[in-house]
């Protein structure tokens, strides 16, 4: 029998078990973010920007690593100066899923500087302008590929998939898809960066030929499928 949905909580609820538990379990934050209403979430961003204990605040604000920030964003860029670490990473990591010019801004500010870069990059992604492409792809192919993920590109690698996934606001180049078939120790993200590029018809008859003899056994079986669909190929790189 299939299990029963869960019931989505409330702005209030979450608040409440934030106030008995010091923490929102992991489960209840992503099927918040997921299923509750614009306008609960924006009770819960509101509450966060009112709370006046900073470690409460970045509980509410955890819930935004998974859903866009639904408010103004300028407040998150404040607290990434506040003495209290937890709320310096959790308004970070709202600022990774978030849009909005001062986002944007503020991430191609970092990138400049060289700090937090690898969330830096996911900022920019989202709020993706054509003039930020040599930009990004430098500082993509400047991340530490490594299979311990100390830069975390598999965090960037993540974000450009899943963009591409939706189909978002954010309109990426076939570039971005290029850097994580080349680039990606993750044979999972690797299959699916070359999935998108032969949905899109942007896989070339190297790149085919290549994924033909690669060391992922799903990239192989797909080009293989890919190949006898007949599909035209790009006789250019991707640019």
């Amino acid at each position: 029998n299939p299990r029963p949905s869960l019931a989505v909580p409330t702005a209030e609820q979450l608040i409440g078990w934030l106030a008995a538990n010091g923490t929102i379990p992991l489960r209840v934050r992503i099927l918040f973010a997921r299923r509750a209403d614009d306008g609960e979430r924006r009770k819960l961003a509101q509450a966060a920007l009112d709370e006046s204990d900073a470690a409460a605040k970045a509980g509410l604000l955890s819930v935004f690593r998974h859903r866009p920030f639904p408010l103004a964003c300028e407040p998150l860029i404040d607290y990434l100066q506040s003495d209290c670490e937890e709320l310096r990473e959790a308004a970070l990591a709202a600022l990774e899923r978030s849009e909005g010019d001062c986002v944007h801004d503020f991430a191609a500010e970092l990138l400049r500087n060289g700090e937090h870069v690898s969330e830096a990059i996911c900022m920019l992604l989202n709020n993706y302008r054509n003039e930020d492409k040599t930009a990004l792809l430098a500082a993509l192919n400047e991340l530490p590929v490594t299979y311990s993920d100390a830069g975390d590109w598999h965090g960037a690698v993540l974000q450009i998939l899943r963009l591409f996934d939706a189909g978002g606001r954010a309109k990426l180049p076939g570039e971005f898809l290029l850097y994580i078939y080349e680039r990606s120790l993750c044979s999972c993200c690797r299959y699916a960066a070359v999935t998108a590029m032969g949905k899109r018809g942007w896989l070339t008859a190297d790149m085919i030929a290549e994924c033909a003899y690669d060391s992922n056994e799903d990239i192989r079986k797909y080009v293989g499928r890919y190949r006898q669909k007949k599909i035209p190929t790009r006789n250019e790189p991707l640019s």
